[in-house]
């Protein structure tokens, strides 16, 4: 029974890990240049 509970929320973690992994890879895509560009801008402003 334990085994059974054990590998249910394994797989339960996986799919969460895998759902955060996709929000992540959408976001990034998204919003990449914005992201990119507001790094070159502040290490463009640090002397």
């Amino acid at each position: 029974m334990f085994q059974r509970a054990r590998g249910a929320a394994l797989t339960e973690y996986a799919l969460i890990l895998v759902f955060v992994f996709l929000i992540v890879i959408a976001v990034v895509a998204a919003y990449g240049n914005f992201i990119g560009n507001l790094f070159s801008r502040v290490t463009n402003a640090v002397p």
